[in-house]
């Protein structure tokens, strides 16, 4: 209880740009969280264990513009970043958002520990071709400082329909004293976002380049691939297991859904032909592919 009780008024305190980011920096912000997760599909699943390489995308490309346009254009020109859930309760949310298809959902977890061991022991980033995925075959050292594990924080700021008090979250504390829209936004480049995402509960694996890489990629040890667990979408359609073994010829971790056969979801798209064909292709294609 006075750990939470620290954690909440050092964050209710916070009152300028630096302190927050070295709020959201802290190792601590992940002292309760066993596991971060990454919602996606089995092929990207797959591609990460076999070419052991995770990937970092360049901020122009994300989901939340609202977050691209509102932070420094030069900044963000130097940023590579991948989004985790730092929650582990599944989150229908998350499946619903990148997940998709249902069908081809898988989330990947990743114990804490390993995470911090891995990214502390990283060394080298890739540069990664933004036309075909493949490494471009050009890399920049990985100093001291320039890759992160932060969190997110969400904020009420953006919001010109509410008229009431400005409110800054973190996890479950809050904060009045900061009044962000009254600031350099530029400071703040990948650290907030609108509190319209909350429910991501985001940690950020962030790198600050010197070069302008659109895509790159960091090492995965295989410390840290064996500690994975692969967890299929609810809808996920065939023999989970079956599929990505036949890619890949080690043992992994593998877990099923909580809502596994407990969904009632039907997509616009659920009865269509050509979803049903592309399904039927895909299939045939893996069956050739596993000869």
């Amino acid at each position: 209880m006075n750990a939470e009780k620290n954690t909440s008024n050092a964050f209710a305190d916070i009152e300028n740009s630096e302190s927050l980011i070295t709020y959201l920096q802290s190792a601590r912000r992940r002292n309760n969280i066993k596991k971060l997760h990454h919602y996606t599909t089995l092929d990207v699943a797959i591609k990460i264990i076999k070419d052991k390489q995770w990937h970092l995308c360049a901020p122009k490309n994300m989901n939340d513009l609202l977050e691209f346009n509102s932070g420094s254009p030069e900044r963000w020109k130097n940023k590579l970043f991948s989004s985790l859930m730092g929650e582990d309760k599944e989150s229908i949310a998350m499946w619903s958002m990148y997940g998709q298809p249902w069908e081809r959902g898988v989330k990947i977890s990743i114990p804490k520990e390993e995470m911090i061991r891995w990214l502390k022991s990283a060394k080298t980033l890739n540069e990664i071709s933004v036309d075909n995925y493949r490494p471009t075959g050009h890399a920049i050292d990985i100093y001291p400082g320039s890759l992160k594990a932060i969190a997110i924080a969400y904020s009420n700021c953006h919001d010109t329909e509410d008229e009431g008090q400005q409110v800054l979250q973190w996890s479950n504390v809050t904060n009045v004293k900061y009044s962000i829209i009254d600031q350099n936004f530029g400071e703040l480049t990948g650290y907030i976002k609108n509190k319209a995402w909350t429910y991501e509960k985001e940690q950020r694996i962030m790198f600050d380049q010197e070069n302008e890489y659109e895509r790159g990629s960091i090492e995965v040890p295989d410390y840290v691939i064996d500690s994975l667990t692969l967890t299929p979408s609810p809808l996920f359609e065939g023999d989970f297991s079956r599929e990505i073994h036949k890619e890949i010829k080690r043992t992994l971790n593998i877990e099923n859904s909580l809502f596994s056969q407990k969904l009632n979801i039907r997509t616009i798209c659920a009865g269509c032909d050509l979803k049903q064909n592309s399904m039927n292709n895909h299939k045939v294609a893996a069956s050739k592919n596993s000869g």
